[in-house]
């Protein structure tokens, strides 16, 4: 392909190609500066910063909901991003539902699975580790990133009015002590 007409053809098309593309570039600049600097104003969440409206997973039953809407009555919810192949993630699953039993009622777990099967992995899941907590799908994985977390497991605890007071990623079951130390601080 030619960017550049061939010697002695006519030039009179060319500059009307680049002023179209110009003009078109111009057109598309102020568009795309608003959605990059929509991106940094908005930045990850942090510790600290109540959840926004507008997290949105779905339920097993593939309905909208905000992430808002699942805060437990109890005064903090766990929220763990985790997948049902993630042997990891179970290690975590299986950490909370330990300390949930250590401190009752201090706590609900809502787990969003980011599994591609969506419900009917959890549902298997579920069915065979029998954790009795609220799922959430995001398939997509467009949650984690909004709090900094590019992999599974990982997790923020909020508090009733959703501020967000703890955030960790990753899970070892060996620096789990340490960890849960540190959670409880947080949420006694």
């Amino acid at each position: 392909m030619r960017f550049f007409p061939r010697k002695g053809v006519k030039m009179r098309r060319f500059p009307v190609i680049i002023a179209v593309a110009l003009v078109a570039l111009m057109l598309a600049a102020p568009v795309f500066a608003a959605d990059e600097s929509a991106a940094v104003e908005a930045g990850p969440l942090k510790v600290g910063d109540v959840l926004p409206d507008g997290l949105l997973a779905a339920t097993l039953d593939g309905a909208p909901t905000d992430l808002k809407k699942n805060i437990s009555d109890k005064p903090f919810t766990f929220f763990q991003f985790m997948t049902t192949a993630c042997s990891a993630c179970q290690g975590e699953m299986g950490a909370f539902i330990g300390l949930q039993l250590d401190m009752p009622g201090k706590f609900d777990v809502v787990a969003i699975s980011m599994d591609m099967m969506g419900a009917d992995a959890v549902n298997a899941y579920e069915s065979k580790f029998k954790y009795g907590v609220k799922y959430l799908l995001d398939p997509d994985f467009k949650l984690p990133p909004r709090f900094n977390f590019p992999y599974t497991p990982s997790f923020f605890i909020v508090n009733q009015e959703g501020k967000i007071v703890y955030m960790k990623g990753g899970f070892m079951s060996s620096r789990w002590a340490k960890d849960r130390d540190a959670v409880v601080e947080v949420i006694q």
